[in-house]
């Protein structure tokens, strides 16, 4: 179980990488270390509960669609964001990201 969990953490982290370069390259036309590193912490955080559960390519589609679901919230202006401080992006990542 233990090792199945972590080519699940593994698997998921880098679907969410690419998925997260691959968004970022259709919309803004270039991607950025940060943005690979955010997409690979989005798939960690989706596959979290379910790591030793699932199959790998279960865990493959969770990050997958747990990024695709997290990447448009970064777009997103909220009234409350003027007086919150979130410069590492910890809600969209963590918030959403653990709901999905």
């Amino acid at each position: 179980v233990a090792a199945l969990a972590l080519v699940n953490t593994y698997m998921s982290a880098g679907a969410a990488l690419v998925t997260w370069i691959s968004l970022e390259r259709a919309c803004q036309q270039r991607y950025s270390a940060t943005g690979a590193v955010t997409g690979a912490v989005i798939g960690l955080v989706v596959v979290t509960p379910a790591a030793g559960f699932v199959t790998p390519l279960g865990a493959t589609a969770m990050g997958f669609l747990g990024c695709a679901a997290v990447y448009p919230c970064f777009k997103v202006s909220c009234p409350w964001s003027r007086w919150v401080d979130d410069s590492l992006d910890a809600f969209p990542c963590h918030g959403v990201g653990g709901f999905v």
